[in-house]
């Protein structure tokens, strides 16, 4: 390898680095203010960078988030294989590993909220958030099939998801009740909402 291709290398391996530590810390922060109040800004301290350096890994605040939640999908894919895996791959089983995952992810939560009900992002982050969206949807079209649903699988797992996605922003920050007695709660309301095959729960 030439002086000039190792020079490059090292180049992009220390802006990944960078990338990287951008995204750590943009996660972090989340843990400890409110999603809108933290900005670039902010973002750029955690990460020990300069507010003009920080632009030069993520041109705006939305491609951040995207660039986190299409890392992120690297977390969610084995833990649904692990399901199916299991045997657990049922739908009571799937409806409960997502609760689960959001309630312990809950800055990557917001992101995506974020995502859905942002205006005025620009193409590129539209179109990277719709990739992450249909591979999450074909994800769980593929564990639906393998729990041994047949029937119009594309429309019921939309349905889950978007049922879901709306019972955890209700019950997310429920007072009076502990983590676990908010995943119960959810659960069960999910459950009530949308149960397979059109049956009513016994």
């Amino acid at each position: 390898m030439s002086p000039k291709s190792s020079f490059k290398q090292l180049r992009e391996e220390e802006r990944e680095t960078r990338r990287q530590l951008i995204m750590e810390a943009s996660l972090k922060l989340f843990d400890k203010k409110p999603f809108h109040e933290i900005g670039m800004r902010d973002i750029a301290e955690a990460a020990g960078i300069s507010p003009a350096s920080i632009y030069r890994y993520f041109p705006t605040r939305d491609e951040l988030f995207a660039e986190v939640l299409t890392q992120d999908l690297a977390e969610i894919e084995p833990r649904i294989q692990k399901r199916l895996a299991e045997g657990k791959g049922n739908y009571e089983t799937l409806i409960g590993g997502i609760i689960e995952y959001v309630m312990e992810n809950a800055p990557k939560f917001q992101m995506m909220c974020h995502c859905m009900l942002a205006e005025g992002m620009n193409d590129k982050v539209i179109k990277g958030y719709r990739a992450i969206e249909q591979y999450i949807l074909h994800l769980f079209e593929d564990a639906f099939r393998e729990a041994g649903f047949t029937d119009n699988v594309p429309m019921r797992v939309q349905a889950a998801l978007c049922s879901l996605i709306g019972i955890i922003m209700v019950f997310k920050n429920y007072p009076d009740l502990t983590e676990n007695e908010k995943k119960s709660h959810m659960f069960n309301v999910a459950m009530a909402f949308r149960y397979p095959e059109g049956k009513s729960r016994e």
